[in-house]
């Protein structure tokens, strides 16, 4: 019922559309084949008084007297469908004798009669009333009638019937995406909807809802694959802790020392779950970054004397290339955890004794943050990965084995969340550049 719904009331529409269109051309060509057949008919009735007149200008100066010249003319003359009466001055009506001619036919219903003056000069005050059948024309404005009711409800017949047709075959895309949306399940998550022509409407529509179809299936991949790695990476901190406590119980190891163990790990492990849950409110709530008019180098400079101690302490130098005004629109707390996460990679990939360089100041107008370290940097091939979400690449997990790939991950979310882009290359001391470029302010 409800899947021919659309088409019964496509093809009604037009049908009605139709019949609206052809009754209104009905009465237009009703009205002007009337007034045609009504002119012809006051036409011939004008013209038989106009030969009654011709006839008595020809036979009077013969016959002497208008009655006389009346009566030959009624004798000799006989006008089909109409009858022709001859009024006098007073208003009475003058008759031939009878028998004297056949101008009074038996006329068929409906009569019209018209009068018209016989002669002004000769014959003044005189009529002449013309009866005409008006039959013929009813007959023919009821064949017109009939015609044109058979016209129209024909006319409204086919296009009910090619409406019906054409709104069937317009919908026939329809109906297979719908057979295809309805055959999509966890079961198939590769289906998709057929696309008869991708250069029309529905076409495009298909391809839209396709693309859309690629994007969830791609989420919903990226959240199993994200669940199976959070929930692995989660495992091994809790398995070393338990491992650590079991050990340190049965052992009778010296408690402090289990216990600072057991503290980094735990710190690492918030700091996974920290990242986690940034993470989820970013993919929760992508609109949650709220730019305001803000200095990026304030944002820097805050950050190195944050991250100035734990350099020092791993013994490397945290060094200021340039430090200039970089106006912008930023979200200061989630802009400082940009600068915060790009820090920490550096710091935690530099070896003791090398250096990590930071810079801030306005290219081609923009605000830029470029943070260079004398790392193993990043090989060209891993680049495209390195924002992907767990992703670690394999000298990145030789050198820093409890990393857990989610903090350039964060990072490039804040970043696009700005509106700034995040690259990674290479510095000119060998190590890896990432460098954030915001929009203009």
């Amino acid at each position: 019922m409800t899947r021919t719904l659309i088409r019964r009331r496509v093809a009604a529409w037009f049908g009605l559309s139709v019949f609206v269109v052809l009754v209104a051309a009905a009465v237009v060509l009703r009205q002007l084949f009337a007034d045609a057949l009504d002119r012809e008919f006051g036409a011939s009735q004008e013209g038989i008084g106009a030969l009654v007149h011709s006839f008595f200008l020809a036979e009077v100066p013969e016959y002497k007297t208008v009655e006389n010249t009346l009566a030959h003319i009624a004798a000799e003359h006989d006008f089909a469908q109409s009858r022709v009466h001859f009024v006098r001055p007073d208003g009475t009506t003058f008759e031939p004798l009878p028998g004297a001619g056949t101008a009074h036919p038996t006329l068929a219903p409906p009569v019209r009669a018209a009068t018209f003056p016989l002669e002004r000069d000769l014959a003044p005050g005189w009529t002449v009333r013309v009866e005409t059948s008006a039959a013929t024309l009813v007959a023919s404005r009821r064949r017109l009638d009939w015609w044109l009711a058979a016209t129209v409800g024909g006319a409204v017949l086919a296009a009910l019937l090619a409406g019906w047709l054409l709104t069937g075959r317009a919908l026939a895309p329809v109906r297979a995406m719908t057979d295809a949306a309805a055959a999509m399940g966890p079961q198939a998550p590769g289906r998709r909807l057929p696309v008869a022509d991708a250069r029309d409407e529905l076409g495009l529509l298909a391809e839209r809802f396709n693309a859309l179809l690629d994007r969830l299936d791609d989420a919903m991949v990226q959240q199993k694959r994200f669940l199976a790695v959070a929930a692995h990476e989660l495992r091994t901190p809790i398995a070393r802790l338990r491992s650590e406590a079991e050990v340190a119980r049965l052992a009778g190891a010296d408690a402090g020392e289990a216990l600072g163990r057991i503290e980094r790990d735990l710190q690492g492990l918030a700091a996974m779950v920290d990242q986690l849950l940034q993470l989820a409110r970013a993919d929760a709530l992508p609109e949650g970054v709220t730019p305001v008019a803000a200095s990026l180098d304030d944002v820097v400079a805050e950050a190195v004397e944050r991250w100035r101690a734990p350099a020092t302490a791993r013994g490397l130098s945290l060094a200021v290339r340039a430090l200039d005004e970089a106006p912008a629109r930023l979200d200061v707390p989630y802009a400082a955890r940009l600068v915060d996460v790009l820090l920490d990679n550096a710091v935690r990939y530099t070896p003791r004794g090398g250096t990590v360089t930071v810079a801030a100041g306005l290219e081609d107008g923009r605000a830029t943050v470029t943070i260079d370290d004398t790392g193993p940097g990043v090989p060209a091939a891993d680049r495209p990965h390195v924002f992907d979400r767990f992703w670690r690449g394999g000298s990145a997990r030789q050198a820093v084995p409890e990393g857990s790939g989610l903090g350039l991950a964060l990072a490039k979310w804040i970043a696009e969340a700005h509106g700034a882009t995040i690259a990674v290359g290479e510095a000119p001391g060998g190590g890896a550049r990432f460098q954030v470029v915001f929009p203009v302010a």
